[in-house]
Formats: structure tokens, C-alpha cells, sequence
């Protein structure tokens, strides 16, 4: 596999591509376009087990889709961006869950108790196998736009540690790193760790100690715009909005092979979504004193765009897996499988570097 894809471009907390020359300043600014992407979750739609027709996972026929349409655009785009959940399995969430009929049938013999429950050793084996099929199709997309791979909890953990981390790392490289883009300064985060930070506080604490350090950064190199990624949105609604009182529930929405799990009772709490308010102040805190942009983010499988009271958006972008609608979200935005393209610009009557986006369904 081409580490110069994956691994070997986000190192020493930076982003290295032969396409995305990486100045010792604010480079002047040029007028660009990204794309955005999210949840591309390998593993979601057939509960961790490949299509025993294809022999692959259901999700990489999505990923395959937007490849081809990105590798099309002309111009070609600076950079791709993956927020987060590359794929679905990860031990710290199914170790101990049931498996399918199917799945307990063919557990791999060396493994204890591997007839009805997953253990940790089949998660991370499955793991291993989802991120190899990940690198694989992603490869397809064109060498000369930049590939930035964010983690999220399903890469890393609800609760990541060091050593869920370092599993992500071995194969993507850094987990939260910054970039310049055509005069714009870019900062990943790995908001998993920012989420729940019990079992890595001294990991988080250096990481939000290094946002604050690259964003005063970005000011004094008089970045033209800077920008944010991150997995989880900050929050959905409202920036001062208490996750706990949120009241809508999502539920999966099958593809029309899957008609007939539309019955699933499978329901999520909005709640489960954006950061904690008590993590996400902080952020929020940095970003107005910073004048960062927008941050973008997936996780929440549907695309919602809000913006918060000093004039950051939040844009939420929807997977490209299973979507999942909330009865709560009066988004204008569609419930469809895609990406976001994401146009900045210069103003010209003022000079001030702007942006615009859009979702294109697959």
C-alpha cells in the first residue's frame, strides 16, 4: 500500500503532500476549492461482515462513487478531506457485542469464546481488515489531491487511549495536525479525544494546548482564512445548547437493498452527537478569539449547518454511509449519501477571503 497516500503525509503534526507545498509563512492567497467528506464507515451496513456477493464491504460502492466524481473535477479540488470514521468496527465499542448468525458460523478458529460474541482479538483482526479495504479504495482517488484522514470514535474509541491511538497512527499517521492551503491555515483535530478524555487526559490536555498554540500561530502569519476539522460537530443546534436536554432521536435509513430492516427500532439520541458542553466551551472560547471561519465536521450522518453568535459556521457534512435522520433537524439541506465542495475566495471589493459550500449527493 502507498504509504505516501496515507501515513507518511501527516507527520510531526503537519500535513506533507507533494501537491500542498507547506510554506514557513502565509503563502499569498490563491482562489480554491476542497472537498469534504464524512463517515465513509466501512463495516456499517452489513454489521462488521463483508456482501457475500462481492465480497466487500457495502460502503465502498459510496466511497467508489465519489471517488470517480472528485477525480473529474477540473479544476481539481487542493485537497479531500475524510472527517472521521473511516470504519465502523472498533473493539472499545463491539467487544462483547453480539455477532450475526452468519459471522458467529465463520469465527476464525484461535480465538476464545468466538462462536456468538465478538472479543476484542476479532474486533481489531476486523479492524485491521476494514482499514485495509479503506487504504485500498481510496488509493483510486487521483495522486495529486491530497488526502487528509481524520479519526473518529469508531477509529479510535469513544474513550481513546494511547494505544487505540497508536493503532490509528501506525497506518494514518498523526492524529490532529495543521496545514497551509493557498494562503489558508487548516487545523485537524481529533475530537475524540476532546469528547471523552478519561482514559488519555494528559494526551488531550497537549492537544488543546497545541490548537491554542497553531491558531495564535495562524494570527500572527496573518493567515487569509482559517478553517477547522473535526469528527464530532461542537454542537448541532445551538452553541450553548445542553447536549443532555436535546430531544430528538435518529434512526437508520436503509438503502433500498436493506428495505426490509426499515422496521429496525435501532434509535440514537441526538445527544450522543456533539461534544459536551463543559469540552466544547473551551473550543468555542479559542475559535472566537482566533477568528477561525468554519469547522467542519460529520459523525451526526446527516448534513445540518449552523452558525454561532461571532460568526463561525458550523457545518456538519452527511456520511457516505448510512444516513440517519432526526425528527428533531428542520435542516434545508438533503438526507442523502455525498460530499461537500467547499469554494474560497477573495472579496473583491474588500479583499477578505470568503467561502461557500455545497452538498453533492451521491
Amino acid at each position: 500500500m502507498n504509504d505516501n497516500r496515507f501515513r507518511n503525509t501527516q507527520q510531526r503534526r503537519t500535513f506533507r503532500h507533494p501537491s500542498l507545498p507547506q510554506e514557513k509563512h502565509s503563502a499569498p492567497f490563491e482562489p480554491f476549492t476542497f472537498v469534504v467528506t464524512a463517515d465513509t464507515q466501512f463495516g456499517m451496513i452489513d454489521q462488521n461482515e463483508k456482501d457475500s456477493v462481492h465480497d466487500s464491504y457495502a460502503e465502498v460502492e459510496y466511497s467508489r462513487k465519489a471517488i470517480a466524481a472528485i477525480n473529474q473535477m477540473n479544476p481539481r479540488p487542493l485537497f479531500c478531506c475524510i472527517c472521521g470514521d473511516l470504519v465502523d468496527m472498533t473493539s472499545e465499542i463491539y467487544t462483547n457485542t453480539p455477532k450475526t448468525q452468519q459471522q458467529a458460523n465463520a469465527s476464525k478458529d484461535g480465538f476464545s469464546n468466538a462462536s456468538r460474541i465478538w472479543t476484542k482479538e476479532e474486533c481489531d483482526s476486523e479492524q485491521d481488515e476494514q482499514f485495509r479495504v479503506f487504504r485500498e479504495t481510496w488509493n483510486e482517488l487521483h495522486q495529486d489531491i491530497p488526502l487528509v484522514c481524520l479519526c473518529g470514535n469508531h477509529d479510535v474509541g469513544n474513550r481513546p487511549n494511547a494505544a487505540s491511538i497508536n493503532r490509528f497512527q501506525k497506518l494514518f499517521g498523526d492524529d490532529y495536525f495543521s496545514f497551509w492551503a493557498n494562503g489558508s491555515y487548516n487545523i485537524v483535530i481529533n475530537s475524540s479525544l476532546i469528547s471523552q478524555p478519561d482514559d488519555a487526559m494528559e494526551l488531550c490536555e497537549k492537544q488543546l494546548q497545541w490548537i491554542e498554540e497553531r491558531l495564535a500561530y495562524a494570527n500572527e502569519a496573518k493567515a487569509a482564512i482559517i478553517f477547522v476539522f473535526s469528527h464530532h460537530p461542537l454542537f448541532l443546534y445551538d452553541q450553548d445548547e445542553d447536549e443532555t436536554e436535546l430531544s430528538g432521536t435518529l434512526r437508520i435509513h436503509w438503502p433500498p437493498a436493506y428495505a426490509h430492516r426499515q422496521n429496525s427500532q435501532i434509535k440514537i439520541p441526538e445527544s450522543y452527537f456533539p461534544l459536551p458542553r463543559t469540552r466544547r466551551k473551551r473550543l468555542l472560547d479559542l475559535f472566537a478569539k482566533y477568528n477561525v471561519a468554519a469547522c467542519f465536521a460529520g459523525h451526526f450522518h446527516q448534513n445540518l449547518v449552523r452558525t454561532t453568535s461571532f460568526g463561525m459556521d458550523m457545518i456538519t457534512t452527511g456520511p457516505l454511509s448510512l444516513v440517519l435522520p432526526s425528527d428533531n433537524n428542520p435542516s434545508d439541506e438533503p438526507f442523502a449519501v455525498g460530499f461537500r465542495l467547499v469554494h474560497v475566495k477573495q472579496e473583491e471589493e474588500t479583499g477578505k477571503c470568503v467561502f461557500d459550500h455545497s452538498f453533492n449527493p451521491l
